[in-house]
């Protein structure tokens, strides 16, 4: 790491904050952000937003469903492609 990021971290919070600034005049505008460091969001930040909301963590039979779907998706994802790839492969 290098031993300027600090003001590299800085300098991209004041740009953030400075195109949220150039967004304030404009009508129906939604931000989303996330973070998992609550504590070190910017105040500045949270004084340009007009809804701050925090939810805390699904519950554990959600996170379960959240993993089981992506797991069964990569899962038909991976069997899409070794189907792609044994008929090309039978053409050859």
């Amino acid at each position: 790491m290098s031993g300027n990021e600090p003001s590299n971290a800085i300098r991209v919070v004041n740009a953030l904050l400075t195109q949220l600034d150039k967004l304030k005049h404009r009508k129906n505008v939604l931000i989303m952000s996330t973070s998992n460091l609550t504590q070190a969001i910017d105040s500045a930040y949270i004084y340009r937003t007009h809804m701050f909301n925090m939810w805390g963590l699904p519950a554990q039979s959600a996170i379960y469903s959240i993993l089981h779907t992506c797991l069964r998706a990569r899962s038909c994802i991976h069997h899409y492609i070794c189907r792609k790839w044994l008929s090309l492969r039978s053409l050859s």
